[in-house]
């Protein structure tokens, strides 16, 4: 496990890289790409697990903070949706370098897996993931704001009783104690299905969510509009991703782990 720093002068970015262990018949790569605040933090150790089996097995995973998140530099109103996309892009192109053009997929869970489906669509990714695996993404903003709105008043309310105003509305600039900008909150309110709609520079895609999630439906729909390969496997849980029980908390779920760690096959083919 090798810690660095990558990334232009005014914005590096942190980065930890989990080199591969010998023996594998074909190189093969992960990028992680990170969910959102305390989510964030309640899913560092499981992704840390995760990288470390992968690595084992002859995978090499690299895991980063976005700009102003993180040990990354910025200060949290200074992270929006645009400057993390072109992290992402950034990251994958170091893991690139690092393990000489092996097939990378990309695993990115809640707001992370959102991002990989925008960066998969930019017209400044050069070299495609071979695939994406997407756990529960964000398709929804405002419901998503709501939903970090709602976890903050009940954080409050548990923490003080008395609730500020401020917070009983979705339009606000923090979320259980990290930052939320103005870009960030313009860019999430707007949000939604058809945001994602551009065509996807990929060769499969992996939707992980729960049963009847609405979107990871819906993004199933539109990958199947764009004709990107794709499947679905639907992985019930009882994790609230932004319960304020998340403070100084972590998940490891070992059934997630092995999920996640299976759908890189020993040759670095989508799972069957």
């Amino acid at each position: 496990m090798t810690p660095f720093r990558f990334g232009p002068p005014q914005q590096q970015l942190s980065g930890v890289y989990h080199p591969a262990a010998a023996g594998r018949a074909q190189p093969a790569a992960v990028l992680i790409c990170n969910p959102l605040g305390q989510e964030a933090m309640r899913t560092h150790r499981m992704l840390r697990v995760l990288a470390e089996r992968l690595a084992r097995a002859g995978v090499h995973v690299l895991r980063f903070d976005y700009f102003a998140t993180g040990d990354s530099d910025g200060d949290d109103p200074e992270g929006h949706l645009d400057v993390w996309r072109d992290n992402l892009l950034l990251a994958h192109q170091e893991l690139q370098r690092r393990t000489f053009g092996a097939p990378v997929t990309w695993l990115g869970l809640r707001l992370g897996a959102t991002l990989a489906c925008l960066a998969a669509a930019s017209d400044a990714l050069r070299q495609p993931p071979a695939r994406l695996v997407l756990w529960e993404p964000i398709t929804d903003g405002p419901g998503y704001l709501a939903e970090l709105a709602e976890s903050h008043r009940r954080a409050l309310e548990a923490s003080y009783v008395v609730v500020p105003a401020a917070y009983r509305q979705p339009g606000r600039d923090e979320a259980i104690g990290f930052g939320l900008g103005e870009p960030l909150l313009a860019q999430l309110s707007r949000l939604a299905e058809d945001t994602l709609a551009a065509p996807l520079q990929t060769g499969h895609a992996t939707l992980v969510t729960r049963t009847g999630l609405p979107g990871a439906a819906a993004l199933a729909r539109q990958l199947t509009r764009l004709g990107v390969p794709h499947r679905t496997l639907n992985f019930d849980h009882a994790l609230d991703w932004v319960s304020e029980e998340a403070l100084n908390t972590a998940l490891v779920p070992n059934d997630a782990v092995q999920l996640l760690a299976g759908l890189v096959d020993d040759e670095g083919r989508p799972a069957a």
